[in-house]
Order: C-alpha cells, then structure tokens, then sequence
C-alpha cells in the first residue's frame, strides 16, 4: 500500500513539473507595461524547426548585439488623430481597443511613406485582435481600420492545439497618388513545450508558439490607373511564452527560409537587484523627474537599459536630470535611509 501511494504522489510530482501550460487573454500585455529585450545574430545558424513535448530549449550561450523596448501604451495616450476608430465605442464598437504598440515603417513601391505608426489590439476572451492603426501616410496623419480584423493569437492556447488561421485586411487612400491595402494571412499553432534556457534566465514551463504569415501589397496609382500587387517573403514566428511575464519571453523570426531577428527578454539592467516597492516619481519636463517623498533618501543610482550606471548621487535630491542622456528606458536604483531600496523605471 504504501508502495502504491509512493508511487502515485511521485506520478503527481513528475506531472505539475513537467505539466505543459496554456496562454490566455491573461497572459497578455496590459498598458503602460514595458519589456526590454536583447537582440543576438549568435543563433542565426540553429535549427528552430526543433521542438516537441517537454523539450528543452537551451539558447543560454547567445550574446546580446543590442536592445529593443517595447511599451504598451494605452490609446489615448496616442497621437488624437489616429484615434478615430480606436477609442470611439459609439460609432466603432468593434474596434474599440486595449493598448497600442509602435509598428514598423512601410515604404511600399517607392510611392507610399507609412512612418510614425502605432498597431491597435483589443484583447477578449477568445483572441488577441489587431483593429488596424494610425500612422503618418505620406506626411498626412490617418486612423486606418482593418475591414477585416485580424487574430493574432486564439485563446486558448495549447500544445497541438488544431491550427487557427486567420486574415487581415485594409485598404486606404493615400493623398495625390491613389490607393495602398494590405492582405494578411496567419496560422497560429503551439507546436511545443517544455522548459527555455535565454542568458538570463532558465524558464521551467514555456509553450512555444510558430506563427507562418503571408502578407500581400496593393497599390493602385490613379494618375496612369494601374494596380500592382505583390506578395512578400512567407514569414514565421517562433515565440515562447510563459504564464507570468505577459510577453513572449524570446521570439525568432524568419523570412525565405533565413532567420532575421532573435530576441530574448532582458533585465531592466544587469546585476541589479528589482524585487524591491516602487517610490511615486513623475516626469515634470523632457528627461526630468521628481521624486516624491524624498526626505528619507540616502543614494540614488541610476542605469541605462545595458546595465551601465549613469547616475551615482549619495545625498538626498527631490529631482533627477535625465535631459543629456540618450532616449530609452533607465532603472532608478533609491536607498532609503532605513536601509530599504526601491528600484523604479523611467523613460527618457
């Protein structure tokens, strides 16, 4: 008997560790949340196709070339103008939507300029929707809507889960030149899971996520009325995903076969301690911040997102000056005079 219930307890054991876990809407972003990540071209060689059930991803010996940050910002805090659909759940119910995130520029035949970008998403129980987004078209400020909106990610998300394709698509019109759209098509799977070693950090349950996107420009120049389309290199996301960091926690994309961009998430800043409570600072000018409560400061220290400390004041100050160090994201290191510390983060 006591074999038996040995046995069983152990069976118990191996399964909640090796246990394979499922991504929902809760595991998503939320606004005002910021991610830090390492870039490195170390793993442009590996064989990403490798994966299973409790497989073990080891990417620990990789070196950062550089670092990105992703802010979550919530839609009113974007430009008014790009708003239109967005944040309007009167006229535009269905597009009415969570946060923004920066999106990437697009030169489409030499002829039509997207730049200054923000991508919209709305988060439901059932997916993570991409509404559309507002950019800078040819210098003009425009709120564009998906007529079609696209579905990032199904919820729930789990290992051979039954793949979920969707599409995306919009059309706008761009001043004195015509008409620009785009088609997306994506199938979303979760074709393994297990734990992920990074740099910085063992991850013990991650469910990996491969993405294939096919998208598909259209351009229509109304002067000669001739339309163009043409479809871009398949693309495919692998990206892996955890239960308590509401962001992919590394991602590989590739295109035509090649890999292009590996990312893994970062510390705020290397070797630096952030378990600690936040004190209340507030940006008061262009890279100025106010401590409040500060009377009870002893040192402050602050670093850059590699980890380099560029502030190291030992006396008690109610306001930082950021204004000559680079735009980004820093941590702010505060020891309190009891001995306690806070670790903050800023943007420059």
């Amino acid at each position: 008997m006591k074999t038996i219930i040995f046995s069983f307890l152990t069976l118990i054991a191996y399964t909640s560790v090796n246990a394979q876990i499922t991504i929902s809407h809760y595991d998503m972003p939320a606004p005002n949340n910021v991610f830090m990540y390492h870039n490195t071209v170390d793993l442009a060689s590996e064989d990403f196709s490798l994966t299973g059930a409790a497989y073990n991803w080891d990417y620990s010996s990789a070196t950062s070339s550089g670092n990105d940050t992703l802010n979550i910002v919530a839609v009113g805090s974007t430009p008014f103008a790009y708003q239109l659909y967005f944040n309007n759940p009167f006229q535009y119910p269905d597009y009415l939507s969570d946060y923004a995130i920066t999106g990437q520029d697009i030169d489409a035949f030499g002829q039509v300029s997207i730049t200054e970008r923000f991508n919209y998403f709305k988060v439901n129980g059932n997916s993570l929707e991409v509404t559309g987004f507002g950019a800078n078209v040819n210098g003009i400020p425009a709120s564009v809507k998906y007529d079609t909106i696209d579905q990032q990610y199904p919820f729930l998300m789990s290992y051979n889960m039954t793949p979920h394709t969707s599409s995306g698509s919009y059309i706008l019109s761009v001043p004195t030149f015509g008409t620009y759209g785009q088609w997306i098509r994506r199938v979303v799977e979760a074709d393994g899971w297990g734990s992920l070693a990074t740099p910085n950090y063992t991850y013990p349950e991650v469910l990996r996520v491969k993405t294939t996107l096919e998208q598909r420009d259209t351009v229509f120049v109304d002067q000669f009325s001739i339309g163009q389309t043409i479809d871009r290199p398949t693309e495919v996301i692998y990206e892996w995903f955890t239960n308590t960091d509401n962001t992919p926690v590394m991602s590989v994309s590739m295109s035509g076969g090649q890999v292009t961009n590996v990312k893994y998430l970062a510390p705020i800043a290397a070797g630096v301690d952030e378990t600690s409570q936040d004190l209340n600072i507030a940006a008061i000018g262009n890279g100025v911040f106010e401590i409040k409560n500060s009377a009870s400061i002893q040192q402050i220290k602050i670093y850059n997102i590699e980890g380099k400390e560029v502030v190291n004041e030992s006396q008690n100050k109610s306001v930082i000056n950021l204004s000559k160090e680079p735009k980004g994201m820093y941590l702010i290191k505060i020891q309190m005079k009891d001995k306690t510390t806070s670790i903050n983060k800023v943007i420059r």
